[in-house]
């Protein structure tokens, strides 16, 4: 009787050992898909207001717990922030993912000029980082803020 009683509080430790609350912080799933407004700013004061319309397709799954790559696609437009009117746009292609606060867009226009946007997601709807620039010979590079405008039902 007493071995059998050994032999079932054994298991039951061996048991419970094998599971151990798990430590990692949690990151909510990002949701790109939508309409951004923010700004790029570049040296010497030259700030543009700049418009996204993302959508987001899983691309592949990352270990158990880890979310998913998501490929991002969509439009853009920029225009001088004392200005309504749009001085470039065109297509938008890049990556985020879905509980990684990393996230990289591509912005190209028509004429080859390239904005190379890397950077972080500040909270659930902003996103902020750097602006490399190419293919524009009167551009400088410099740093872009977004905030995720919020959609109403009709």
């Amino acid at each position: 009787m007493i071995r059998r009683l050994i032999g079932t509080a054994g298991m039951l430790l061996v048991a419970a050992c094998g599971h151990a609350a798990p430590t990692e912080a949690v990151i909510a799933p990002a949701d790109f898909t939508g309409n951004w407004s923010g700004a790029i700013s570049r040296a010497p004061a030259d700030t543009q207001a700049v418009f996204l319309t993302l959508t987001q397709q899983p691309l592949f799954l990352l270990p158990p717990g880890k979310g998913a790559q998501e490929q991002l696609t969509g439009t853009w437009s920029i225009r001088l922030s004392q200005s309504s009117t749009v001085s470039d746009s065109g297509t938008v292609t890049g990556t985020g993912w879905s509980r990684s606060p990393g996230l990289a867009l591509i912005l190209q226009d028509a004429q080859g000029c390239t904005y190379d946007l890397s950077g972080t997601r500040t909270g659930a709807g902003a996103m902020s980082g750097t602006v490399a620039v190419a293919g524009c010979s009167d551009l400088n590079s410099g740093t872009f803020a977004m905030t995720k405008l919020e959609t109403t039902a009709p």
